[in-house]
């Protein structure tokens, strides 16, 4: 039986330059997002129905990346312990309330008093 060679690990710089890539990326979408909610709200949506894409869309976004990166059973593994799904769940009401907070600031036009 012969062993498969080890996949090549990237080189540091590599590794910093698509960390700092996906930095950049994170806080190009997190300043337009403001602009994306403030629309939404100009077009009759109110901060409920935003809030209720937002945590749908980011639903199938996160089950999107655990099926490509086949992690279903670690994922199932986590739900099964009622200690850690409590915690997930009390983080997820906060969460919800943080989302929906700053989703009101910014159709109010309180954009910059909610960052």
């Amino acid at each position: 039986m012969s062993a498969s060679p080890a996949p090549a690990a990237a080189s540091p710089a590599s590794d910093a330059r698509a960390a700092l890539a996906a930095g950049v990326f994170c806080y190009l979408i997190w300043g337009f997002v403001p602009l994306v909610f403030q629309q939404m709200g100009h077009q009759g949506a109110n901060a409920w129905e935003i809030m209720g894409h937002r945590a749908v869309w980011g639903l199938v976004w996160a089950a999107l990346l655990v099926v490509l990166s086949r992690q279903w059973p670690q994922v199932m593994a986590v739900l099964r312990q009622p200690k850690v799904l409590g915690w997930l769940a009390l983080s997820a009401i906060l969460i919800a309330g943080n989302w929906t907070t700053y989703i009101v600031a910014v159709n109010d036009g309180r954009t910059l008093d909610a960052s």
